[in-house]
């Protein structure tokens, strides 16, 4: 299969023993992949057939082959290393994150040049869905992607200056975790030869703050140490998964006083679970044991809370409001 031109070394794998295969359907064979010895670089020749035995017969019929001829070339110049970066927008979980891959040092590759982008492959658990690399739309370069093994190949087509490259849109999972994407660059130009990989390692966070569309007094006075009760509502732009949690802080001129709060509104309970809305600091309540929440739906909570000093204008009370704690 491998090594004619490399030292004279053979290599054969061969498979068999699959079933019938349909015509005009794509079929997949994974081989171990084949390197040279430590300190070696030598080319190497992939031969491929594809050979079939008819019943009693005892040679086969070479249905199809492929030739690839992989040929040592010797560089007179120089070997320079470039950067490259990776930028990112949406990174929180439920949302719709977006890639970019941005070239370092005021560069950018010239035609014929060729960038190799490796997703890793769990990354699955972080970014749900990686459909949009197959249609990935970039105008100065042609663009292969390998689906099975989540590779893009970009080759520079034009001599457009373009310091990026879009690498899509993907919806992201409900949990907070990391991601990794991979490059692989090799730039041949006639002199020299520009080399570079570069891994990063990114995380999707919890879900950014909220905050309460309305935070009114509902009973009490304003003056310092009053204790009252107020609501505090608010809309959830997005879902909020069973398992999740509600971080809810308040306006620091309020203290809270009880370890629960006195009523919740909008919230569904699973079967045999308990809703549970508590103090989990002096200016801040937990809420879980909610079912899954719809987004759109409007939330409220009503709690017992001090004043630190007067207030004279409640209008300007606000809240901030997280999801967090993902399962």
């Amino acid at each position: 299969m491998c090594g004619d031109t490399s030292m004279e070394e053979n290599v054969k794998l061969t498979v068999t023993d699959y079933g019938a295969m349909n015509a005009g359907t794509s079929y997949y064979f994974r081989f171990p992949l084949v390197k040279n010895p430590p300190n070696v670089d030598h080319p190497l020749t992939y031969k491929l057939k594809l050979l079939r035995w008819n019943s009693n017969t005892f040679y086969p019929t070479i249905m199809g082959e492929y030739t690839m001829e992989n040929y040592q070339q010797v560089v007179t110049g120089n070997s320079y290393t470039k950067s490259l970066t990776l930028s990112d927008s949406g990174d929180s979980v439920q949302s719709t994150l977006s890639l970019n891959m941005n070239y370092g040092n005021n560069w950018y590759p010239g035609n014929g040049d060729e960038i190799l982008v490796k997703f890793e492959n769990d990354n699955i658990k972080a970014l749900t869905s990686l459909s949009s690399l197959t249609n990935l739309a970039q105008s100065n370069y042609a663009y292969e992607y390998y689906p099975n093994i989540n590779l893009c190949v970009f080759k520079k087509n034009t001599g457009t200056s373009d310091s990026s490259i879009s690498l899509g849109s993907f919806p992201t999972a409900t949990q907070v975790q990391s991601y990794k994407v991979s490059f692989i660059t090799g730039y041949p130009d006639s002199t020299n030869v520009y080399t570079g990989s570069y891994t990063s390692t990114h995380t999707l966070s919890q879900r950014t703050s909220l905050s309460a569309s309305s935070f009114t007094k509902v009973s009490g006075a304003l003056y310092s140490n009053s204790i009252g009760v107020y609501r505090i509502s608010f809309t959830t732009p997005v879902n909020l998964p069973h398992g999740s949690a509600l971080t809810i802080t308040i306006d620091s001129q309020l203290i809270i006083t009880e370890d629960y709060c006195k009523e919740l509104s909008g919230f569904n309970v699973r079967d045999g679970e308990a809703l549970i809305c508590q103090k989990h600091s002096t200016t801040s309540y937990i809420i879980n044991g909610y079912e899954t929440i719809s987004a759109g739906t409007a939330l409220s909570l009503t709690v017992y809370l001090r004043i630190y000093n007067s207030i004279y204008d409640v209008s300007n009370l606000n809240a901030r409001i997280v999801c967090e704690d993902w399962n």
